[in-house]
């Protein structure tokens, strides 16, 4: 249970977070946070990552809607799985991530990004992000990590 409220969660956050980027940050000003390495900058998203194939969005969405099925479905075979609690914990933020993002492609025909993240490196310094993108990217690596180890608690 404690899996499909983490992933539920991360669905309420982002519907917040990016329906208040929506209306409080304009499309390419950048915000500094004071205390955080973060900018804030609306951008909206028509492709994959870094906006690969905006320019098929159709394949896009439907791309996204089979690999969220896979998803799904790896989410709810495992949940009933004893132990494994860093694989079901890595699906959760898969699945939650997912889903928000895919329900901003079907709802808004694109994906609110908001953030930037400040480093030393220029090429990182690019891309932007959501909470959803952080959630996919860290929930495939607990998966990545969790698949090594068949004891896992």
């Amino acid at each position: 249970m404690i899996y499909i409220m983490i992933a539920a969660g991360i669905c309420i956050a982002e519907i917040l977070l990016k329906g208040k980027a929506e209306k409080e940050l304009k499309e390419g000003v950048q915000r500094r946070c004071r205390r955080l390495p973060v900018i804030l900058e609306k951008h909206h998203n028509y492709g994959f990552a870094g906006n690969k194939m905006e320019e098929k969005p159709a394949a896009v969405k439907w791309t996204g809607t089979i690999i969220m099925a896979v998803v799904v479905i790896c989410f709810f075979l495992l949940l009933p799985v004893k132990g494994r609690k860093g694989l079901k914990t890595g699906a959760a933020l898969l699945f939650g991530g997912g889903l928000s993002n895919l329900t901003d492609r079907f709802v808004r025909g694109y994906v609110v990004d908001y953030f930037r993240i400040r480093t030393p490196f220029p090429k990182v310094n690019w891309f932007i992000f959501n909470l959803a993108d952080f959630c996919l990217f860290t929930g495939a690596v607990i998966v990545l990590l969790a698949s090594f180890w068949k004891d896992e608690v």
